[in-house]
């Protein structure tokens, strides 16, 4: 388990590297932001329009914790909820379009690298690889 730690480590610590070297420029467009609330904001931004339900279960908190996420995020100005078309009673959450921005420039950094890692693997170690993370994945 030592090498494999050591490996992931390495691996980690070039990528997050190069990420930020790349981001420098970027700014996530509020100040007093946690490491929990950027992990937060991008659960909403991956998955764009969930309900409040379906964040807590992402986020791994309870319901009345994500509701005191969200009511946070709101009073900020960066996520607003929109109210279902098809059940009144169902609130969907959206990011500010300046979070919007800002995701879709750091995604594409971040494409970016994993392109250029994905370039030096076959086909066959690439699908090899993807089968290990789901193995991993499914053990947390």
């Amino acid at each position: 388990m030592v090498d494999l730690k050591k490996a992931y480590y390495s691996l980690y610590d070039k990528i997050m590297a190069e990420q930020l070297k790349q981001e420098s420029a970027l700014k996530i467009p509020f100040e007093n932001i946690t490491p929990n609330d950027e992990f937060y904001l991008d659960i909403l931004y991956r998955h764009k329009g969930i309900t409040l339900s379906e964040f807590a279960s992402l986020a791994k908190v309870t319901k009345p914790g994500a509701t005191h996420i969200i009511t946070r995020f709101e009073k900020l100005g960066a996520v607003y909820r929109t109210q279902s078309s098809t059940d009144k009673r169902v609130y969907h959450l959206e990011l500010n379009s300046a979070l919007i921005t800002y995701y879709q420039k750091s995604y594409q950094i971040f494409d970016d690298i994993f392109r250029k890692m994905e370039l030096c693997l076959k086909p066959d170690e690439v699908s090899f690889l993807i089968d290990l993370f789901k193995k991993m994945e499914g053990v947390l």
